[in-house]
Order: C-alpha cells, then sequence, then structure tokens
C-alpha cells in the first residue's frame, strides 16, 4: 500500500492515481495539515510500501506558520531510513532537499507557471528511470519556490531558469520540481481554486492538448519502476 501525503485538498494524485489502480496498488491519503507531534499513533509507517508526497501552495521555509510540515519529514525520514521508495512532487521535492540538507527558498528568477522546456543531465542518461526518457522535453509547472540540491543527490533533469528540476537520492528517492501527474481536469480545478485568470488558463489547456499524453506516459515510467515493478 502507498502513503500519499496530500497537502492541500485540491491537490491529489492525478494520473498517478488512475496507474495505481489500474495495476492494482492500494493507496492512502493522509492530509498533511491534520498531522500533530503524535503522528505515530495513528499512522504506521510499517503498514506502507511507498510514500508519496504531494504538491501545495506552502512554503517549506515557513514552518512557523505551517508546523506540520516537520511531522511530513518525519514521515518521510521513516521511509528513506526504511529503503523504501519515495516520491516528492514540487512542495513534496522541497520537503525532501530540506530533510537532506538542501535550502528551500523563494525562485529569484520569479514564479513558473505553465509549460516549460527541461533538459536531462549526463547523470540521467545511468538513472534507471530517466534515461528511457528525451534528452529534453516540456512539462507543466506551478511553483515559486525553489532548492538547493542536497549532498549526496544527484541532479536528473535541469532548466535555464532553474537549476534543480529533479533529483536522486540513493535509489529509491526521487524529487520532482514539476508536475507530470496533473489531468486536464485537475488543472481546471486548480486554476479554480486559485483563482487563476482566463487567459492563462486557456494558454495553458492548449500546452495540456499539446503534451498530455507525453508527461502521462513519463508519470507511468516514473511510477511503474518505483512503486509497482520493484514489487510494492
Amino acid at each position: 500500500m502507498i502513503l500519499a501525503i496530500r497537502n492541500i485538498d485540491v491537490e491529489g494524485l492525478g494520473y498517478i492515481e488512475d496507474v495505481l489502480n489500474r495495476n492494482v496498488v492500494p493507496f492512502r491519503y493522509y492530509n498533511s495539515p491534520h498531522l500533530s507531534s503524535d503522528w505515530k499513533s495513528f499512522i504506521n509507517t510499517n503498514l506502507f510500501d511507498g510514500l508519496i508526497i504531494l504538491g501545495g501552495p506552502q512554503s517549506v521555509y515557513e514552518y512557523e506558520k505551517y508546523p506540520y510540515l516537520n511531522f511530513v519529514k518525519e514521515i518521510a525520514s521513516d521511509f528513506i531510513q526504511s529503503d523504501k521508495p519515495v516520491l516528492g512532487i514540487c512542495l513534496g521535492a522541497q520537503l525532501l532537499s530540506d530533510l537532506l540538507g538542501g535550502r528551500v527558498y523563494k525562485g529569484t528568477n520569479g514564479e513558473e507557471l505553465g509549460w516549460y522546456d527541461v533538459s536531462l543531465t549526463r547523470d540521467a542518461w545511468r538513472d534507471e528511470i530517466f534515461s528511457k526518457f528525451s534528452p529534453s522535453f516540456r512539462v507543466f509547472q506551478w511553483h515559486g519556490d525553489t532548492f538547493d540540491l542536497p549532498k549526496d543527490c544527484v541532479r536528473l533533469v535541469t532548466s535555464d531558469n532553474y537549476l534543480n528540476q529533479a533529483f536522486r537520492y540513493k535509489n529509491n528517492v526521487y524529487g520532482l520540481q514539476f508536475h507530470l501527474e496533473v489531468r486536464k481536469d485537475d488543472f481546471l480545478n486548480w486554476a479554480k481554486f486559485y483563482e487563476l485568470d482566463d487567459k492563462k488558463t486557456q494558454e495553458i489547456l492548449k500546452g495540456f492538448d499539446e503534451y498530455e499524453n507525453e508527461t502521462r506516459r513519463m508519470c507511468e515510467e516514473i511510477i511503474w519502476n518505483l512503486f509497482i515493478h520493484c514489487g510494492v
């Protein structure tokens, strides 16, 4: 069973949920704002085979405002110490960076909102998952913060705007700054919830028409290799 940490209701597993259901891999959501210091009394990480930490509007460096993010890191630490697969997406990747010793901060090149080009690094060609991807591809982004690459992590994907777009720790912990999991309907829910203006919404929707199939393929490749093929 996979534990999915949701940091805000509107940002769920998206296409990942479809992949897990299709492969009969059970999962359970837990909403991080409900976490407290006694989280171990109601979340037994031994009952789960893998962890996915989803995105959200929170900032990792605002722990006083979002104290429960510390408990998300504690959960992630349990999984990493047990050598279980972990995937962090957007805020989830930033939390993993912070946990592993990286710095998370407001991006100096501004917010990325829309479809952006990213490229594989040389190290990605030796990665079991990312070596199957094109040298460069376009992904959906929605973030204002960025992070430094933690020590002992491998940079897999980069871009002109932000150096660290995806990384790996050991062989079973991955962080993605971008969103491969978002379906068109998911984005429409985000746009409504975050009150995105109609012009920007329509611009991004055109990108889904062009790039969604490829991002789904990459998303399925990551989930298959990290959580299904490994026997979770």
